[in-house]
């Protein structure tokens, strides 16, 4: 009879733990795998526009900025995070008039674009080629994230400095000189991913961590 007993009860227990799991996965594909919030959320009546470049030195980064800024912009859209200036416009403005671009404050140049926000990086830092007289590849960049009011000029995020939120990442000593557009490559990506991850949902590996590998 005990045995009888023991039976029964296992077998419910199994129904009850597989209803559990049944249970969970669904809940998992109602809901989705947690993710962590927005640091800041542009709003979708606002439209902005995303500038990139080196702030000491626009022209020593000028290729790899208009890369990111592109980037950044499509990333952006995909995942919905608001309403944002066509990248081609903002290149225009600059090789309109030059000189006076470069005299431009941010919240002036949103306005020429008819934005009421800017995504402002400054790129202080991409590299990916081997030191002189070394056979080693070693990728890093650095950036400064901020978003500024296109009326005020204030900044709206991050609200402790007006530097700008930093971002870092860096790559492993890789040996090989043929990996060095790989390496190029994955700088672009990662670096996009993590401040375009600055401003919607997005899972927590995404955001975590300034190492690449």
């Amino acid at each position: 009879m005990r045995l009888i007993m023991h039976g029964v009860t296992a077998t419910l227990l199994a129904l009850v733990c597989g209803g559990c799991m049944v249970a969970g996965a669904l809940l998992s594909k109602t809901v989705g795998d947690p993710k962590n919030p927005a640091d800041y959320q542009f709003g979708k009546d606002n439209t902005t526009a995303v500038l990139v470049e080196d702030y000491q030195n626009p022209g020593l980064h000028e290729l790899e900025s208009e890369r990111l800024q592109r980037d950044l912009v499509a990333d952006l859209k995909e995942n919905k995070a608001g309403t944002f200036v066509d990248p081609q416009k903002v290149d225009e403005l600059k090789s309109r008039e030059p000189a006076k671009y470069q005299k431009m404050t941010l919240p002036e140049i949103a306005r020429d674009l008819g934005a009421k926000k800017v995504l402002y990086v400054n790129l202080a830092e991409f590299k990916a080629e081997p030191p002189p007289g070394s056979d080693i590849v070693h990728g890093y960049a650095r950036a400064y994230v901020k978003v500024v009011d296109a009326q005020s000029g204030r900044t709206l995020w991050p609200p402790d400095t007006s530097a700008g939120r930093e971002i870092k990442l860096e790559t492993p000593d890789i040996k090989e000189l043929e990996t060095q557009d790989k390496t190029d490559e994955k700088l672009y990506q990662r670096l996009t991913q993590k401040i375009a991850t600055l401003f919607y949902a997005s899972p927590a590996e995404m955001k975590d961590g300034t190492e690449m590998q």
